[in-house]
């Protein structure tokens, strides 16, 4: 998952290599979120790069990093020692060059054991062919408590979190943009919303709160003492403390699998925004909500910069994809200025972008937005429908990670 930007003039880029949680895993239905476990790098113009724990997803930060150079000068932020934290250091390809030089700092262990010694033990036969004294690359591990320190121009905040173990979460600082990283983080284990005052410190007025969004509530019900919570808790430690952006982070495998199961429908929503500019947003979620009064409804994401644009001017046209509109699908499905540059459009009844090639046309009044987790439930009041002739019949469904066709039987 690539980039997000801290501000307009960016001081931080920041990638997700790795988004999972325990154990990393691949298939067609994983493709939305990718398969590999935590790691996060972290690049400004004022420090050297900086990570954000050692997962599987390290390996793919290792292949870009030989893209631009043999070695490796920088540090790895590391929450706490489980496998899906630790287990991409050995396969880190800049560590091959004996000019690369890793700092990791992490928390000690509860019964006293130094980050160096579980590493040691980690990266030793028989769990791994060799152990580190073997790697031609400069590790340098430093236990690191509760603390305050900086990386070149980069302040860092340490603070205990509960988790399982000795834990840690962190918060970067420059030029005025922060980012708060608690990966795995244990919500009260009778369901409520409270806080610790090290996580609290860590998350308040945070431009980016990347957070532990393991559970649904039905799971965390049976699994309150695991060390984790729901995306519920984390959007309400995201809108009580004042946090800009939240990424919802360390997904568990079960519920965002099973539900890749079950196809939706796929729709460009389209809109000119206050700038007198065309605005589109991929929706993979699109439903009808009543039919007296006509409503429909689809679940845009938190983060969407285009959906925030789209909701000012309170109108929209939903355009319901063929099979063979792929190309556009995808081409909505990313934040960029140039979405339109190539596509035929006309403008609808109310105005909107109305694409050529779209099964329906449906323009809508905003009725309501109301947010649900990591998404906003959109519900829109229909206005116009048009349903255009000479274009494919057949419509397409979002299924296990892919868009498909779905075609009625001759």
């Amino acid at each position: 998952m690539r980039g997000h930007d801290t501000g307009s003039e960016t001081t931080f880029s920041v990638t997700f290599h790795g988004v999972r949680g325990s154990t990393p895993c691949h298939g067609d239905d994983i493709m939305r979120y990718g398969g590999n476990t935590s790691c996060v790098s972290v690049l400004s113009s004022g420090s050297q790069p900086i990570l954000f724990d050692l997962g599987t997803g390290l390996r793919y930060f290792g292949k870009e990093c030989l893209t631009r150079d043999t070695k490796f000068v920088g540090t790895c932020l590391l929450t706490h020692s489980h496998f899906d934290h630790t287990q991409g250091l050995p396969f880190f390809a800049p560590l091959l060059n004996d000019e690369t030089v890793l700092t990791v700092r992490g928390p000690v262990q509860d019964d006293g054991m130094s980050l160096k010694a579980v590493f040691d033990k980690l990266v030793s036969p028989p769990l791994f062919p060799v152990g580190l004294s073997h790697i031609p690359g400069t590790i340098s591990f430093v236990d690191t408590p509760n603390s305050d320190f900086m990386i070149d121009d980069v302040h860092v905040k340490a603070r205990a979190i509960p988790h399982v173990g000795a834990t840690l979460g962190f918060r970067i600082e420059l030029n005025g943009k922060s980012i708060a990283y608690l990966s795995d983080h244990q919500q009260p284990t009778d369901g409520s919303h409270g806080i610790s005052d090290g996580a609290r410190e860590l998350v308040e007025g945070a431009d980016l709160l990347i957070h532990d969004s393991q559970f649904t509530p039905q799971e965390f019900a049976v699994k309150s003492t695991w060390g984790h919570c729901t995306a519920e808790y984390a959007v309400w430690v995201a809108t009580t403390h004042g946090v800009k952006n939240l990424a919802l982070f360390h997904h568990s495998r079960q519920f965002r699998d099973v539900l890749g199961h079950v196809p939706t429908s796929v729709v460009v929503v389209t809109g000119i925004d206050s700038d007198g500019a065309p605005q589109g947003i991929t929706i993979g979620s699109f439903v009808s909500v009543s039919l007296e009064p006509p409503l429909v409804g689809f679940l845009p994401g938190i983060q969407s910069k285009t959906w925030n644009a789209l909701k000012e001017t309170g109108k929209f046209c939903v355009n319901v994809l063929a099979e063979n509109q792929a190309d556009v699908c995808w081409r909505f499905a990313k934040e960029s200025d140039d979405r339109f540059a190539g596509i035929e459009w006309a403008p609808s009844l109310n105005g909107a972008p109305a694409i050529a090639g779209s099964l329906a046309h449906i323009d809508c009044n905003l009725h309501s937005d109301a947010l649900y987790g990591d998404h906003y439930f959109v519900v829109g009041q229909v206005t116009h429908l048009h349903t255009p002739t000479g274009v494919s019949p057949h419509a397409m469904a979002f299924y296990r990670g892919k868009v498909v066709e779905v075609a009625f039987p001759e």
